[in-house]
């Protein structure tokens, strides 16, 4: 290390010490409620949910403005006035019953991917000249009916993975999940069919997808092996140095019975090097009836996949469901259950969990609307970017009898103060020393960009986070 280098910004960090009180208990706050301009009954406007960023796309399936439940996707951009509805996105040429906003899913470059449930179809929309606009439509190449081609995705960039979950190549609705990706002209081709190793009939394979560097996790919710029926299971695929994409793990949980649903929903997190995988299994019984957990699995020292985690509420009752829907960004997990009887008998709330820096994981928070009516099922949908969540309630009342709404809570105070290195609850020189030791010894608590490298760079994120304090 260059040592005179260190003494020189040991100097500038000293002139500008001063000390910062940690967070208060409540660290998620709710900064928006999401409806639609022109909300009808029946609308049900947050079924599906996205984020990237400072967007906010949120399905409505049951609009009507071009026969009976066409659909639309409201987009919601942030401004200085807030998340307030810009786009109303819809397909003049809509058949009825297509549902589009039906799933959604949105990728970093603002790609937004949804479903036309009639037609079995995704379509993709981008911003072209200020102006979303329709600029693929995906089919499976043995599309056929019934597959429900479309019911789970997830898109990355130029990739786009979905589920269908009622193919019948191994058996009735057995399932399956194709893989799209774009090529160098902007067309979207199919370049793969995922299929469980050891599929069989009745295993809803695709009922659920994630995806995520170069990782997709595909939940079979109904699979009977080997816990018995409805117990359900996860497979892992990945890259293979050609780049097709292989089966590389069947995942269960350490413990498993009939009818816990496992991989209902699944979610790939990141936080810092270290890749994640959340499955949620909504009907465990362990504590109560249908209470839920999710299963957290990690790469051990090998790079094979381990359960490291079981996540449960701390206020965990009959039917909530706990992890019938969740995402993850970073290090924070936000697990819905909308089952909860919050303000009544299923209103819904989410809990919003953080990974530690020695990989345990603390529930900070539970969530949920500041008014909410008995059945609106506020986490039907979530997604988590950056420092937000946007959740669902596609049954409120908002603007009528089950026309929906979405809502944003914004958790940064939530995010671990990462220069309270001696974890007294304050920031001050003591942390400077602190810091210093890591640093000289190349400890990896010293590489706060996540770089995987300790330099000089660490240093000023230091200088940055220091002078900025813990929320």
């Amino acid at each position: 290390m260059n040592t005179n280098l260190m003494r020189n910004f040991a100097l500038i960090v000293l002139s500008v010490a001063v000390s910062h009180e940690p967070a208060m208990a409540q660290c998620a706050f709710e900064v928006a409620k999401l409806t639609a301009s022109d909300g009808m009954a029946l609308d049900g406007l947050g079924i599906s949910v996205a984020i990237n960023g400072n967007v906010v796309v949120v399905g409505s399936p049951g609009v009507n403005d071009f026969g009976d439940n066409t659909g639309a996707l409201y987009v919601y951009p942030y401004s200085e006035q807030g998340w307030l509805q810009k786009v109303k996105i819809t397909r003049s040429d809509g058949q009825a019953g297509n549902s589009l906003g039906i799933t959604i899913s949105m990728s970093d470059n603002n790609r937004i991917a949804s479903r036309l449930l009639w037609l079995d179809e995704i379509h993709i929309f981008e911003i072209i000249g200020g102006v979303w606009q329709d600029v693929a439509l995906l089919r499976s190449n043995d599309h056929a009916p019934l597959d429900e081609f479309g019911f789970s995705l997830d898109i990355e960039g130029d990739v786009l993975v979905a589920g269908a979950p009622g193919d019948n190549d191994l058996g009735g609705s057995s399932g399956s999940a194709y893989v799209f990706e774009r090529d160098a002209q902007g067309q979207w081709n199919q370049t793969a069919k995922l299929l469980a190793s050891d599929g069989d009939g009745g295993d809803a394979f695709g009922f659920s997808i994630a995806l995520k560097n170069n990782i997709i996790v595909v939940g079979a919710r109904d699979d009977d092996d080997p816990n018995g029926n409805f117990s359900g299971s996860a497979y892992v695929f990945e890259k293979d140095p050609t780049g097709q994409w292989v089966q590389t793990l069947k995942l269960l949980p350490n413990v498993g019975q009939v009818i816990w649903s496992f991989g209902e929903d699944v979610a790939i997190g990141r936080d810092g090097n270290e890749d994640i995988i959340l499955i949620g299994e909504p009907h465990v019984s362990t504590i109560v009836p249908s209470g839920g957990a999710v299963i957290v699995f990690e790469r051990d020292g090998n790079g094979s996949w381990v359960q490291t985690a079981e996540l449960v509420s701390s206020d965990v009752a009959n039917s909530d469901t706990f992890g019938r829907n969740l995402d993850m960004s970073g290090n924070i997990a936000v697990i819905a259950s909308r089952g909860a009887d919050v303000h009544g008998i299923n209103t819904g709330a989410a809990y919003i969990f953080r990974r530690e820096n020695d990989g345990s994981w603390t529930e900070v928070q539970k969530i949920f609307p500041s008014v909410g009516n008995t059945r609106d099922w506020f986490g039907f949908s979530v997604a988590v970017d950056g420092t937000n969540t946007v959740i669902g309630a596609f049954l409120a009342d908002a603007n009528a009898t089950d026309s929906g709404a979405a809502y944003v809570f914004d958790f940064s105070a939530c995010l671990p103060c990462l220069v309270d290195l001696n974890a007294d609850g304050s920031v001050d020189v003591l942390d400077f020393f602190a810091f210093i030791t890591l640093f000289a010894t190349s400890d990896p608590a010293a590489d706060l960009n996540t770089d995987g490298n300790i330099d000089v760079l660490d240093f000023f994120e230091f200088v940055n986070l220091f002078n900025t304090g813990c929320p």
